[in-house]
């Protein structure tokens, strides 16, 4: 596949989660949207799990938790990774570009002086983010531990996070239960990152559903899930066509609501400049 249509698919990822989160930083209400507008979410949630296409996950006996997402809420249909390897992706789920980045190097060895969504549009607008890194030691570990991958935990490449107090807001996954206990203490972006056995890159596709299975539901069922909530799981960096799958919660609805794909541009520029539709949604 051409290498710009794979660019496609982690990109709009970006805008989806832009397009969900900025009514709430606007300080918008559900109920105060225009027909056709994009509703207000005050907590968007995303899950990166790794390395196979729609056609190894949709229908796969092995994967009967994700499957069952699919056919109750919804599934995007025009996303892609921009490519191997892992971390040109996730920068560009979190800044817009992969600021030239073409390899999995350590922070030590890249790092990148660009505006990124957490400390650059998120915390400017007053709301609140953390990353989830399950099995990294510390917060804001910068080297491989274990099954902690640092290069899919793109935040610690940002210097304006690495450097700053905003680096305790990328935890170790066991936070999170902590955290879901309210919401208050829930953040209004969180992005969370499964080990390299339950992403499913170094583990089978049965064992990355079945922590799925065992850990969504911990969100969904947590106080912040009847608010406005947005959530999303995405299979990352296969050079075939991963989608997402993403479903919602209101406090009007009894159930999670289908999400439906939104257009977006399938290009942007490094930072989400504001004449790009990143910026200009969360300036």
């Amino acid at each position: 596949m051409h290498p710009h249509r794979l660019a496609r698919r982690l990109l709009t990822l970006v805008a989806t989660l832009l397009l969900t989160l900025a009514p709430a930083i606007s300080g918008g209400s559900a109920s105060a949207q225009t027909a056709g507008a994009v509703p207000a979410f005050d907590h968007v949630f995303t899950i990166l799990m790794e390395n196979h296409s729609y056609n190894e996950i949709v229908g796969n006996s092995q994967a009967p938790y994700i499957n069952s997402l699919v056919s109750k809420y919804g599934i995007a249909s025009n996303y892609f990774a921009v490519g191997h390897p892992s971390l040109p992706n996730y920068l560009e789920l979190t800044g817009g570009s992969n600021f030239g980045i073409a390899t999995d190097c350590n922070p030590s060895q890249c790092t990148v002086n660009q505006p990124n969504i957490a400390a650059d549009r998120i915390t400017p607008a007053g709301k609140t983010w953390k990353a989830y890194e399950e099995s990294m030691p510390a917060p804001c570990t910068l080297s491989d531990s274990g099954e902690y991958a640092v290069r899919h935990n793109p935040f610690v490449y940002y210097t304006d996070l690495q450097t700053t107090a905003q680096c305790n807001n990328d935890v170790p996954y066991t936070q999170l239960a902590t955290d879901l206990g309210s919401t208050t203490t829930t953040p209004n972006y969180a992005f969370i990152t499964p080990n390299l056995i339950d992403d499913m890159h170094d583990g089978t596709i049965a064992q990355g559903d079945t922590w799925l299975s065992q850990n969504v539901p911990n969100i969904l069922n947590s106080p912040p899930s009847p608010a406005r909530t947005r959530f999303s799981t995405s299979c990352g960096t296969r050079t075939t066509a991963p989608r997402t799958i993403r479903w919602r919660r209101s406090s009007s609805a009894s159930r999670p609501r289908p999400a439906t794909t939104r257009p977006t541009r399938t290009t942007t520029s490094p930072g989400w400049p504001r004449s790009s539709p990143h910026g200009a949604l969360l300036r």
